[in-house]
């Protein structure tokens, strides 16, 4: 699965058009990558809600952690306050982001992050239709 560079005001404006899940440019996200800091995390059975922050906007996410790569031995290491780049697929029905995974992020993968989200709305901006079909 490909995730796609977004950004927390893109995911909340998915809606279903059709089979897909696009942004109000237009782009499919149906699984995105982004940076935000862990504002709040609350665990709910086996479930864990974060609320996820770019200084901006928020988000409500769900995570899985049976279902993460350790399975029922994966041990949550998010800390609140700290930045991270998330790895999700979204549901746009219930508006639900659920995190797949996460990484810590330290300088070299956020300038990776931002390179790689600067080249797609780039790419975006001077290709027009043809990043969003593709």
């Amino acid at each position: 699965m490909v995730f796609t560079f977004s950004n927390i005001r893109e995911i909340l404006t998915m809606k279903l058009v059709g089979t897909e899940i696009l942004s109000e440019l237009g782009r499919n996200i149906y699984a995105v990558r982004f940076i935000g800091k862990l504002e709040d995390m609350r665990e709910e059975r086996s479930k864990i809600i974060l609320t996820i922050s770019d200084d901006k906007n928020k988000i409500q996410a769900v995570f899985l952690p049976r279902l993460a790569f350790g399975g029922a031995n994966f041990e949550v290491k998010l800390q609140q306050g700290k930045v991270y780049v998330f790895y999700a697929h979204l549901e746009p029905q219930s508006k639900l982001c659920y995190i797949d995974f996460f990484a810590e992020l330290d300088k070299q993968s956020q300038l990776r992050f931002l390179l790689g989200m600067f080249r797609t709305y780039f790419r975006l901006a001077f290709m027009g239709d043809k990043l969003a079909k593709s």
